[in-house]
C-alpha cells in the first residue's frame, strides 16, 4: 500500500472544460484550475514516492478523501475522475483503467482554506506485490 497527500483544493477535470483552435481543428483541454493542480501535484507525489516501486500495473484498489475549502457542491466523481488521471500523469499508476475500486473515497467541504488536500490510499488487490 501507498499513501500520499496533495496538498491543495483539488480540482475537476471535467467541470468547464476549454475549447482551443489547433490547426483548423476545435479541441477540449482540461480546466484551468485542473491544469495549476496537477503542476502543483507532481512535485508532491515526486517526494512522497522516492523509492516506491512504481507505476503500479496491476488492479488497484484507490480511497481518495477530499477536503475542499469551498462549499461549492461539486461531484464526488469529478474529483475521483480528477484524482485518477494525476495519479496517471504523475507516474504513480501505468493506466488509471487499473482502478476497480474506489472504496471509503468521500468529499468533505467546508475546511480552512490552507487545508485543503486530497489524502490518497492505494493498495494493491489481487494479493500482488507491495509497492512500499
Amino acid at each position: 500500500m501507498i499513501s500520499l497527500t496533495i496538498h491543495g483544493q483539488p480540482a475537476s477535470k471535467k467541470n468547464s472544460m476549454q475549447v482551443v483552435h489547433a490547426r483548423g481543428r476545435m479541441l477540449l483541454i482540461p480546466a484551468k484550475g485542473y491544469s495549476r493542480w496537477l503542476r502543483a501535484a507532481r512535485p508532491q507525489v515526486k517526494a512522497q514516492t522516492r523509492g516506491a516501486l512504481l507505476p503500479f500495473t496491476t488492479p488497484v484498489s484507490v480511497k481518495a478523501v477530499a477536503y475542499r475549502w469551498t462549499r461549492r457542491k461539486i461531484d464526488l466523481a469529478n474529483i475521483l475522475s480528477a484524482v485518477d488521471d494525476m495519479l496517471e500523469a504523475c507516474g504513480v499508476l501505468a493506466d488509471d483503467a487499473l482502478i476497480e475500486s474506489h472504496d471509503g473515497s468521500r468529499k468533505i467541504l467546508g475546511v480552512p482554506k490552507d487545508e485543503a488536500r486530497v489524502e490518497i490510499e492505494i493498495e494493491e488487490l489481487n494479493g500482488g506485490p507491495s509497492c512500499s
